[in-house]
Formats: structure tokens, C-alpha cells, sequence
């Protein structure tokens, strides 16, 4: 075995730094007989990160099959496409309305709650959508979303959320 010490110097550290490098023949034979092997005898695992980026990809491929070819959830699929797990909604009327679900008649009338339709018989679905764009009786509280205003358009433009806020609140309670 051989050793062989270098002096390095570094003036930002002190006047002199001695490095003790060893290099030696046992260390070397190591290395070549390690690369002279056939097949990796440890085996040094699997990064927790990309296990969890694996894992998310194959999460996120799943729910966007379930997404384009399932049959639920088709009137929320109109309005969004495509999955994006990056997509917020902050409030309880916009949600009502993406989903279509909440305490409209339509939905009451599904669970057997209530047993009745809009008095407008405008609309045979009476979803939360009737409510904050077709129906007539509720078209006084309507000051920018008019007639039948796509959800899209709707939820793209902040005058119309606001709207819609208030509108529900004031017609769905």
C-alpha cells in the first residue's frame, strides 16, 4: 500500500490545508473487479421521488381514462375536458354549478326529496344551471349572464361568478 499526501492551499481558510489523499492498490483492484462483474450484486433502490412521481403519473393516467369513458359526471365533463389536478374552485355556488349537483330541484327530486318541477316549465332537467341561466322567473336577478350563457363562459369571467354567487345564494336558500 502506498499513500501519497498533497498540500493544498486556500487562503480564505487558513495559511495551509493538508489533504490526505490515499490512493491505493487495494482500492483500485476493487474498482476493476467491481466493473469486471456480470451482474450488480446490491441493488441500491428506488428514489422515494420518483416512486411518488411514478405513482402520480399513474394516478392522474387512471382518472383521465375514468374521465373521458365513464358515464358519470357528464355535465361537469362539458364544461372541463380535460383533468387538471390544478383546477380550484372556491365556492359553493360555482361548484353547485359545474357539478350540477346541490339543493336544486332537479337534484331534490332525484333523491326523492321533493316531487315537483320549475313552475316555468322551461326546463325539464331543473338543475343548478336552469336556475342561474334559463329560467325566466329567476331572470330578474340576471344582470350580465344572459339566456343561456355556455358554463364555460360563465366561469371565465369574474362579473359572471360574481353573479352567479349571489344569484344562487339568493335563490337556492
Amino acid at each position: 500500500m502506498s499513500e501519497t499526501s498533497v498540500t493544498v492551499r486556500f487562503p480564505f481558510i487558513g495559511p495551509r490545508l493538508t489533504l490526505g489523499l490515499q490512493v491505493t492498490k487495494q482500492r483500485t483492484e476493487w474498482q476493476k473487479k467491481a466493473s469486471e462483474k456480470s451482474i450488480v450484486d446490491i441493488q441500491l433502490g428506488f428514489p422515494e421521488r420518483s416512486f411518488r412521481t411514478a405513482l402520480r403519473k399513474l394516478i392522474n393516467s387512471v382518472w383521465k381514462t375514468r374521465w373521458d369513458y365513464d358515464g358519470n359526471g357528464r355535465f361537469t365533463y362539458n364544461v372541463f375536458k380535460e383533468v387538471k389536478s390544478s383546477r380550484c374552485i372556491d365556492s359553493i355556488y360555482i361548484t353547485q354549478l359545474v357539478t350540477n349537483h346541490g339543493l336544486c330541484l332537479h337534484y331534490l327530486k332525484r333523491f326523492n326529496l321533493k316531487n315537483y318541477n320549475c313552475r316555468c316549465d322551461e326546463d325539464t332537467q331543473d338543475g343548478i344551471y336552469h336556475f342561474i341561466s334559463i329560467c325566466p322567473l329567476t331572470s330578474q336577478y340576471r344582470k350580465f349572464i344572459k339566456y343561456n350563457t355556455p358554463v364555460s363562459q360563465i366561469l371565465s369571467d369574474k362579473r359572471f361568478a360574481v353573479e352567479v354567487k349571489a344569484n344562487a345564494s339568493t335563490t337556492l336558500n
